[in-house]
């Protein structure tokens, strides 16, 4: 007898590597594009790329039915702090390293943990504290006085995981009347309707030239194709098991950054990010523990 897909763990283990390399490819497009275009046209182009995807993959499939929420204005707040995410976030890569900027943002497991906290009532626990210490000694590390890394640019990181915390509480909180496809939908057209409304007064005077163009697409396309991917991987594996796969993105940033830019953290940058993720698994561990509970 065939196994059922929601017990296939190494396909969701391959599913989820994958799609991070994606992930992890599209913020490396990312921070080179941003040392060539306006923010808004750049991501302009990967959200209306990524929404076309989208609605071309599920729209046929399930009908117009798929776009449809019952709670519209907690759809549009998510929807927003994904936006704003994606600005600060490509804010802080215009200006820090792409291996740093990325386990920054893994600090989004331990705000979301303080999120539920206030506004769930969750329990946080002796495992979180320790996960909370841990993570934001890391980032210390990393943003240190003296250090490599630009402070400005480690803040619109910060403010993107702040941001990409409350993304994923209110995922949580709609996820008991909403569909994940509607969510994904919504989420990506949203995104490309407010990018290309305001792209326009940023477009460069000389045009985008076609490899540029090019990349564009190809950053949309990865992104779009990633973020289907790692929602099909928690098909086949729960996130309890998955959930310390996602630091193989860590390592992805690193890989790229030394390829693409020639760059690579210092000792205790290297330091800071390997606490940030020891800190991660102790939240994966702490929410496993809850569950089981």
């Amino acid at each position: 007898m065939e196994q059922h897909r929601d017990h296939q763990p190494v396909k969701g283990l391959l599913l989820l590597a994958t799609a991070l390399l994606f992930l992890a490819t599209t913020d490396a497009i990312t921070k080179y594009l941003t040392q060539l275009l306006a923010l808004p046209v750049m991501l302009a182009g990967r959200y209306v790329v990524s929404a076309v995807l989208v609605v071309c993959v599920f729209v046929p499939r399930q009908g117009l039915a798929v776009t449809r929420t019952r709670r519209k204005g907690l759809v549009l707040v998510r929807s927003a702090c994904l936006v704003l995410s994606s600005v600060a976030f490509a804010s802080g890569l215009k200006r820090i390293g792409l291996a740093e900027a990325t386990s920054i943002v893994f600090l989004g497991p331990i705000l979301l943990m303080f999120a539920g906290k206030l506004v769930l009532k969750e329990t946080i626990g002796l495992l979180g504290w320790a996960a909370a210490a841990l993570g934001f000694g890391g980032v210390l590390l990393i943003v240190r006085p003296g250090g490599d890394v630009d402070m400005t640019g480690a803040l619109f990181v910060v403010g993107a995981s702040l941001l990409s915390a409350g993304y994923h509480l209110l995922s949580r909180s709609l996820a008991r009347t909403e569909t994940t496809v509607a969510m994904l939908v919504q989420a990506n057209v949203i995104g490309a309707i407010a990018f290309a409304a305001v792209a326009p007064a940023y477009w460069p005077a000389e045009g985008l030239t076609w490899p540029l163009a090019l990349i564009l697409v190809a950053s949309g396309t990865l992104s779009g194709v990633g973020h289907f991917m790692l929602t099909s991987a928690y098909r086949y594996a729960p996130a309890s098991f998955l959930a310390p796969g996602n630091y193989v993105q860590l390592l992805w940033a690193v890989l790229l950054g030394l390829a693409v830019f020639g760059t690579i953290p210092d000792i205790l940058a290297m330091a800071g990010m390997l606490a940030i993720a020891a800190a991660g698994l102790l939240t994966a561990f702490r929410a496993r523990a809850l569950r089981t509970s």
